[in-house]
C-alpha cells in the first residue's frame, strides 16, 4: 500500500465491475456501473497473486477485489448512505444492497 499518485479521491464516483466482479457471488448484484461514496488518498500496488479484481474506475483499479470465494475487500465505503462528504442528501442504494448480500453469504 501507497499514497495513491494521482492524489484523493472523495466524494461519489462512478465504478464499473469487471467480468470477474460480473459473476462474483457477493458483487454480482451490483450493476455493470455504480455510484459508491469514496474517500481515500492510499491505493494498493500490487495485489497478492491469487487476488481477483471485481470492480474499478479511471482513478483506482482496485476498488473490489476477491482474495478467495468468501473473502473480498473494498476501497469505496458500501457503509455510506448519503454523501455526507459532498453536503448532498442524495440517497444511494448499492452499499447497502452489498452490505445484506454480504451478511447472506457469511450466515
Amino acid at each position: 500500500m501507497d499514497y495513491h499518485e494521482l492524489g484523493e479521491e472523495k466524494g461519489e464516483v462512478e465504478i464499473q465491475l469487471t467480468e470477474e466482479g460480473k459473476k462474483d457471488p457477493l458483487f454480482s448484484i451490483l450493476p455493470n456501473h455504480f455510484s459508491a461514496y469514496v474517500s481515500h488518498q492510499q491505493t494498493e500496488i500490487v495485489l497478492p497473486e491469487n487476488a481477483q479484481v471485481l470492480a474499478r474506475n479511471n482513478f483506482e483499479s482496485f476498488h473490489g477485489i476477491s482474495f478467495r470465494e468468501n473473502v473480498w475487500g473494498v476501497q469505496f465505503h458500501p457503509e455510506f448512505i448519503s454523501d455526507s462528504l459532498c453536503d448532498t442528501i442524495q440517497q444511494n442504494p448499492y452499499g447497502v444492497a452489498l452490505l445484506k448480500r454480504f451478511y447472506e453469504l457469511a450466515v
